[in-house]
């Protein structure tokens, strides 16, 4: 198993998410990951092709996404967040799913503040 060297905590969770395109449209995946720097998504083919085009890909061009979260507070209702993010990483898993990395760029009003008390209740439940 390789070891995690990341220096802030990631939390797992698998929750909905909404990947904003730069035409409007929105792509649905999973939420895999969450830590204070950026999340991990999952997603199908079909989702990866359309957040990441072939010349894209090709080319190697960096995008920025808006992302919309609703995190469901361990103890608590939803909340819902937007987060500008900057895709880093992407890679294809054995099974189908597509594993795309964001880190945060800027977070519409209060959602770092929403990151972090997710982050935090859902480490003391673990």
């Amino acid at each position: 198993m390789k070891e995690d060297r990341r220096a802030l905590p990631r939390v797992e969770t698998d929750l909905p998410v909404q990947v904003n395109l730069p035409d409007g449209e929105q792509v649905s995946a999973r939420l895999r990951d969450i830590s204070r720097s950026g999340v991990s998504i999952a997603c199908d083919r079909t989702a990866a092709e359309r957040i990441i085009p072939k010349e894209r890909r090709e080319a190697r061009i960096a995008a920025e996404f808006s992302i919309g979260l609703s995190l469901e507070m361990p103890k608590g209702s939803p909340r819902e967040i937007t987060v500008r993010c900057l895709l880093v990483h992407a890679s294809h898993r054995s099974g189908g799913d597509y594993f795309l990395g964001f880190r945060y760029l800027s977070f519409d009003g209060e959602g770092y503040q929403v990151v972090e008390q997710f982050i935090a209740e859902s480490m003391r439940w673990e």
